[in-house]
């Protein structure tokens, strides 16, 4: 989709509007150059950040040559700010029955708890799963108590 922004004295002005837009607004006005008073508008969609990153809700218009795009200014958390992300998550362990898995250990880089030992990645059938034990510190494996019901459709009885 193609964008125009209103452009006074070298500054930009409001928000950007679809080219179909500005035709509905100014049908007279030929549009197969960039109209006067504005420029073209890039929308650079917002990124995705990291576990320790901060990037505001809305970005800022900046210019890149004679073409105005989304920046988006991502920064790095404060350690005040990182040291809140991890007290909340120790405050949802903490919730969640923290004394049921001493052995597990914060990891911080990822921001969560990880058990002493990895969780097999071998497949079980469908009845069956793994659940930490703390006792041994290890992965047993447990069987589900119900019945899967048989896939659908069965054999008709006639």
């Amino acid at each position: 989709m193609k964008y125009y922004i209103k452009i006074e004295s070298g500054k930009i002005i409001g928000h950007p509007m679809t080219v179909e837009n500005y035709k509905q607004c100014f049908p007279d006005h030929d549009i197969s150059t960039i109209p006067n008073g504005y420029a073209e508008f890039r929308r650079v969609e917002k990124p995705i950040v990291g576990l320790y990153e901060y990037c505001p809700q809305e970005s800022v218009y900046d210019w890149d040559g004679n073409v105005v795009y989304d920046r988006w200014d991502v920064r790095p958390l404060t350690d005040k700010e990182k040291q809140s992300v991890i007290s909340l998550a120790h405050s949802k362990w903490a919730e969640n029955g923290v004394e049921k898995y001493p052995s597990w250990v914060f990891v911080e880089d990822t921001c969560d708890f990880k058990p002493p030992v990895p969780i097999p990645s071998n497949e079980l059938p469908p009845n069956q799963f793994y659940e930490w034990d703390e006792e041994s510190v290890s992965w047993i494996v447990k069987t589900n108590e119900f019945e899967f019901a048989p896939e659908w459709p069965r054999t008709a009885p006639f």
